[in-house]
């Protein structure tokens, strides 16, 4: 009787350290955490042949923002960022020229455009197998 006394209490001590142990484990945080990748995109069309190429490729993106100023002009080198509507960061980019081109999922989205210190917001929805645009002005003469 003292043997299998011992052998349980052995056997429990052995338990024991294992949920405590298994529980210790269990709460550490995962650091590993992966983050989704970037929507695709593309900007350009800083000369008339590079919009060319981002037009005749801009159906295959559901989104295209066009980034100009006063009287039409251009603007590139804006820092863009798209939000979801849970106001995580989808995308971030400078632009590298007045197009950006994107391939969002379906969903409502904000557009936050800045450059020269100046900013705009606006919100975009998205919609399955559309495509969406828009134009954000900039009284920028350059």
């Amino acid at each position: 009787m003292a043997v299998f006394m011992k052998k349980t209490a052995i056997g429990a001590a052995v338990l024991g350290f294992l949920l405590v142990a298994g529980s210790a484990f269990a709460q550490t945080p995962d650091v590993h955490q992966e983050r989704p990748l970037p929507p695709a995109f593309i900007s350009g069309g800083v000369g008339e042949e590079d919009r060319a190429e981002l037009e005749a490729t801009e159906k295959s993106y559901s989104f295209k923002l066009v980034l100009v100023g006063e009287g039409g002009v251009f603007l590139d080198d804006v820092h863009v960022t798209i939000t979801d509507a849970t106001k995580q960061e989808i995308l971030v980019a400078n632009t590298e020229g007045p197009i950006l081109l994107v391939q969002l999922k379906p969903g409502k989205y904000n557009v936050r455009a800045e450059v020269q210190g100046l900013i705009q917001n606006q919100g975009v929805m998205i919609r399955k197998n559309r495509h969406t645009n828009i134009t954000l002005r900039f009284p920028l003469s350059e």
